[in-house]
């Protein structure tokens, strides 16, 4: 998926935010899916951002346990509750450590029925980062109402086109301009308005028959 891919008519690309602590082996494992944009930066809130939608805190054991003894992790949990979208905690559990650590059974079930109960945020384990990969596109088609293709990537619902995007697919159809024209005057002039007045120039090349299309399309 090639970078700064616009989202539009044609391409409705899931667009992923990580955080930049989080490691590379989770962007590429995103990547195996197809038809996303996943962009690293500083996320003050959770670990993975999906579509704007879902929102993610993702842990380690080791650091689960570790945000628990520190704080962190309610001061976490609190700042996923206040957030207006879903959200979730997945722990990752690779060498299933959880089972050989020594502590109260009734005291872990305490700490998940708070943080389930109290504050309505999910806890899933998993085993590794493929699995918290795909338990994260779970939740974010359940949630979002979007599905896998069979070919593993990822088809969205239609949302409602901008203007700029019924333009560019009104543009698209033309025949002479196709997609990529389409875009590279949208981007030159902002709209189908703006080409028609530099319609002229010579350095658009539009002929006669695309011209007169452009003319019918603005019922001009």
């Amino acid at each position: 998926m090639p970078k700064g891919l616009i989202k539009s008519s044609f391409y409705f690309p899931l667009e992923i935010y990580l955080d930049h602590r989080e490691p590379e082996e989770l962007m590429r494992t995103f990547q195996s899916f197809g038809n996303s944009i996943i962009t690293k930066k500083h996320l003050y809130t959770g670990d993975i951002v999906m579509d704007d939608y879902l929102v993610i805190e993702r842990k380690t054991l080791q650091d689960f346990f570790n945000s628990l003894n520190d704080g962190r992790l309610f001061s976490q949990i609190k700042r996923l509750q206040k957030l207006p979208k879903p959200a979730l905690l997945v722990v990752e559990d690779e060498a299933q450590g959880l089972q050989q650590r020594h502590f109260r059974k009734a005291a872990f079930q305490s700490l998940l029925f708070s943080i389930q109960w109290k504050f309505r945020i999910p806890v899933f384990f998993t085993r590794n980062i493929l699995e918290t990969v795909s338990l994260s596109l779970y939740c974010y088609r359940s949630f979002a109402g979007k599905k896998l293709t069979s070919n593993g990537n990822i088809s969205h619902r239609k949302k409602s086109p901008t203007p700029w995007e019924i333009q560019l697919d009104m543009l698209a159809r033309i025949p002479g301009i196709g997609k990529k024209r389409a875009l590279d005057l949208l981007k030159t002039y902002g709209s189908i308005k703006g080409i028609m007045q530099n319609a002229n120039l010579e350095s658009n090349r539009l002929g006669p028959k695309t011209k007169k299309k452009l003319q019918e399309v603005l019922g001009s």
